[in-house]
This record gives structure tokens, sequence and C-alpha cells, in this order.
């Protein structure tokens, strides 16, 4: 009990008294519809946490037709980028007064359409949607001519007019190239991941744009494409790794592909990063975490978040406009990539290190 008042008891008329501001105040307080003072929405806020209001949202959605819920479809749950990127969004819509219903579509054409179906028939508010697959997909399609509150993450959709937020992928791979290319390796090799996602497209292009660009350009043979998985980058690690033996870097689509070249490296008795240096993309949890810790390309992951659920709720509160947020990528050098052993052979025995080149 709090000021002589259970929790349970406590009305939107307590908070406004105790406040010494109007019901409708409060209310636009709470619903974030309209805007109020700074200094009247700091005093609500406190009287509601003091007097621990709780509003009635089952109520509400029957008065307002506002269910307070949005939709988030997640491609893959298993790759920790995504549960990342969750947890950004859900912090955003919990602060916001929302909770989220999720759908995981395991990258599968037709489970992104039913989903899309799904949450909308449950009367979501709006939906975050982070695409799994190149297919097109009538359903997104028809949200967005219509305006429906959409925000595309992470993975741009060809053609749709809607709001979305990315990160620099492309910005990424020439970091990722220049790196490479600073320490000294020439003979490189690219795993991508599945073909036809523009992230992909971009990063891998980013990359090869670089090495091109500083002379060294990367042969066709030299790049294959794999799945976003730790045992898509195995196979494809070891194939590329065998064809190859030449190769001293490897530049991976995403961690997970790059953990599973750190395997295959292994299990041709290739030691990372002394025979071969490895470089991922994305920085997700357990990048630091294996052994050696993964130089990666981290994307702003929580700010991803967080900046897709704000474009969303300007939409559900009557603000649209087809924004494109791009966001900065950055290179997290730790223990997977170093010089190769040529360089470092002529290091030990006095000579000069390859020149850093100008443009790298």
């Amino acid at each position: 009990m709090q000021n002589g008042l259970e929790p349970a008891s406590v009305t939107i008329r307590d908070v406004a008294r105790a406040a010494g501001v109007s019901i409708t105040t409060v209310s636009h307080v709470l619903s974030g519809h309209r805007p109020t003072g700074e200094l009247t929405r700091h005093r609500v806020l406190a009287v509601v946490e003091q007097l621990n209001y709780r509003p009635n949202r089952v109520a509400q959605s029957l008065a307002t037709r506002h269910t307070r819920t949005v939709g988030l479809i997640l491609p893959d749950i298993l790759n920790p980028f995504f549960p990342q990127l969750v947890h950004a969004i859900e912090r955003s819509a919990i602060h916001a007064g929302y909770r989220l219903l999720l759908c995981h579509t395991d990258s599968l054409e037709s489970l992104e359409r039913e989903c899309l179906e799904d949450l909308v028939a449950r009367r979501v508010e709006g939906v975050i949607y982070m695409r799994g697959t190149a297919a097109p997909n009538p359903v997104l399609e028809r949200l967005a001519e219509e305006h429906f509150p959409l925000v595309v993450l992470d993975e741009e959709v060809p053609g749709l007019v809607a709001p979305g937020v990315y990160a620099m992928n492309r910005l990424g791979g020439r970091m990722a190239a220049r790196h490479l290319w600073q320490l000294g390796h020439r003979d490189v090799g690219v795993i991508g991941g599945p073909r036809g996602l523009v992230s992909v497209c971009d990063r891998v292009q980013g990359f090869q744009e670089t090495y091109r660009r500083l002379g060294a350009p990367v042969p066709e043979e030299r790049t294959v494409f794999t799945g976003f998985s730790v045992h898509g980058g195995q196979e494809a690690g070891r194939g590329l790794l065998l064809r190859h033996p030449e190769l001293t870097a490897v530049f991976a689509a995403n961690d997970l592909i790059a953990f599973g070249v750190i395997q295959a490296a292994r299990e041709l008795g290739r030691s990372v990063p002394g025979s071969l240096s490895v470089l991922g993309f994305d920085d997700v949890t357990t990048a630091a975490m294996v052994d050696p810790p993964l130089t990666t390309v981290r994307q702003p992951i929580r700010r991803m978040g967080s900046e897709a659920f704000r474009l969303l709720m300007g939409q559900v509160r009557g603000t649209w406009e087809p924004v494109r947020r791009q966001l900065p990528t950055r290179l997290v050098e730790r223990g997977s990539t170093a010089p190769p052993e040529r360089v470092r052979a002529v290091s030990a025995a006095g000579g000069a290190t390859p020149p850093r080149s100008p443009g790298a």
C-alpha cells in the first residue's frame, strides 16, 4: 500500500489529482499520442510510479481500439544477432507501454506471409519486419501500399516503399578489406551468406571493390555463398581452403559463418590466426567468447532496434514517410586476425613489411 491506496484501486483520477493535472493530460502522457510539456510529463510519471498505478489495458483497448501491441517478424531465432535485436526493440516497446508479439519464420517464404497475415488478424498496431528470404512477399507489398504501420529492419526489400533501418553493409565490407590488406593479406577468400539478400551483396561487393581498387582483385572462384550458419560456414570454409590452400585470410558475411570457417581450418590443421586469419560480420555476443576471439564488423544492434521502434511509433501516431535509415558499422579487432606467416617471417628477419596503401 502506498499513500493509503492499494495499487489495484488506484485510478487515473487519483493520478490526476495527485499530479495537479487533468485526467486528459494523464491519458496523453501515458499514451504518448499527444505532446505534453516535459515538466508535466515528468511530474505525472513520478506520481504514476509513486502510486504504483497500472492502467487497465483491456479496457483501454476496447475503448480506443488500440491493442498496445506490435508484431515482430524474425527469420532465425538461433542466430544470436536476432535475439539481440529483439531485446533492443522490446526495451523500447516496454518503455512506451507496448508489448511484442514475436513470429519466427525460419527463413521460409510461406511462413513470412502467414506471420504477417496472423499478426494483422490479431490487430497489432504495427509490424517490424526482418526478412529471411529473397522471395517476393505479396502480403508485405499490400500492407506497404495501404500504409499499414510497417518498418523493415536489417534486410532491405528492393522496390518496397516503406520505412527501413539498416546497417551500412557495404561500408562494413570495405572496413574488413582494409583491415586484412593492412595486415599484409593478398591471397584472400570470401564466404557470403544466402544469395539474393541485399545485405550479403553489399558486404561482399564492398570487400571486393576495395581489394580491386588496391590492386589485388579477388578471383571469382575464391568467393562462395552459403547459409547464415556455423554448419554452412564449416562446409563452405572446408571446400574453399581445400581448393585454395594458398589463402591466408577469409572474410565471412556473418559471425556464424566465421565460427564455422575457424572449425574447418582446425580440421585441416591450420591454426587461426597463425596460418589463417578469419574476419566476421555482426559482432554477436559470442564473438568475443570464442577461441580465438573473433575480429568482426560490428553492427549497431541496439541502435537499429530502438530506431526501428521509433519509426514504427511515428506511423502509429500518424506520421508516415518512406525514411531509409543507414547506421554506421565499425571494425572490432580481436585475436582471429594477424599478419600472414610470410609477413611475420620478413619482420622477424628485420626486413620491411608491405607498406600500407594510402587508399586502404
